[in-house]
């Protein structure tokens, strides 16, 4: 998932994200980064990061967001 939604900058909204299986994930370097108008992120409880070594960057741009 490294990098997987990166300089998407006209994203706002990105709900219900529980319906993705992260459970093998070991990369989420810079997933959302520089996603600049991204606002609300939601439903992220699911987000299995047990096997995950890297988040360095993970929200590194994203200066709109206001909910996690």
């Amino acid at each position: 998932m490294k990098y997987m939604l990166s300089g998407c900058s006209s994203l706002t909204h990105l709900l219900g994200l529980s319906m993705i299986n992260t459970s093998r994930v070991t990369n989420m370097k810079g997933m959302f980064y520089n996603c600049s108008s991204l606002q609300e992120l939601k439903d992220i409880s699911e987000f299995d990061i047990s096997n995950v070594t890297d988040i360095s960057g993970m929200f590194g741009g994203c200066s709109s967001l206001l909910e996690l």
